[in-house]
């Protein structure tokens, strides 16, 4: 998903410089202008879409990370819990 992001964010970099090399957009026609507009449109819903798609991807690696975090700590008392009582019956 990232090398997606920076992709697309290199692409439209691109896109913008040959923009600035073209004639500006006053001088085309009206199809063109709604052409380049729509083009920017996708471009950008394509990197929203993108930069959206690895914000869930690093949440549910977090949410992952804390659940193991949550299930290890539990264990780790379960087994001190467990040893207290063996020691308790030792005595």
């Amino acid at each position: 998903m990232r090398e997606q992001t920076d992709e697309l964010a290199s692409r439209l970099a691109e896109r913008k410089e040959r923009a600035k090399n073209r004639p500006k957009i006053e001088g085309l026609s009206k199809e063109e202008q709604e052409a380049l507009m729509n083009n920017y449109k996708n471009q950008l819903e394509m990197l929203d879409s993108a930069y959206a798609a690895e914000q869930r991807r690093q949440m549910l690696a977090m949410k992952q990370k804390a659940d193991q975090r949550r299930l290890r700590t539990q264990k780790a008392k379960e087994l001190k819990e467990k040893l207290e009582k063996e020691r308790e019956k030792k005595q």
